[in-house]
């Protein structure tokens, strides 16, 4: 992008401010473009503050495990999901077991729906797992565990 259209990236580099046309950095340093792009993570909620109260999203902790290159070309196939995934993947939402599932499950665990836990797997084009996952909610989500 920066060769074919002339695209300036500025990576590591903390934005205070946007208005239209211009970014400022933390540094003092102004950006002037057309068009701008922010890219700010998590930082979105103290750039934007009144706009991120107001779009919906909030939060998530999520965590997975990878591991290395499975050896001799081992590969899982299609992408795995355990029984308790159901409870988070909307193409369930039609099943007429989901809610007793769900019912069972705050019940009987209630730290897998604290922590939002369910098991999958899913292998990448390296051949390692992705093995996961939880996700943690809120808006004070410390990054300890």
């Amino acid at each position: 992008m920066r060769e074919s259209l002339g695209v300036q990236f500025h990576f590591g580099t903390q934005v205070s401010d946007v208005k239209t046309g211009v970014v400022t950095t933390s540094a003092g340093q102004t950006v002037t473009a057309d068009q701008i792009l922010v890219a700010s993570g998590s930082d979105f909620q103290t750039l934007f503050p009144a706009d991120f109260a107001a779009c919906g999203l909030r939060l998530c902790k999520l965590q997975m495990l990878r591991t290395g290159t499975q050896p001799g070309g081992w590969r899982t196939g299609p992408h795995l999901a355990g029984g308790l995934s159901l409870r988070f993947n909307a193409n369930f939402a039609i099943c007429p077991s989901l809610t007793r599932l769900r019912q069972r499950i705050g019940a009987e665990l209630p730290e897998l729906d604290r922590y939002g836990i369910h098991v999958m797997a899913a292998q990448n084009q390296n051949g390692e797992v992705i093995l996961g996952d939880s996700h943690e909610y809120g808006d004070v989500v410390t990054p300890f565990d």
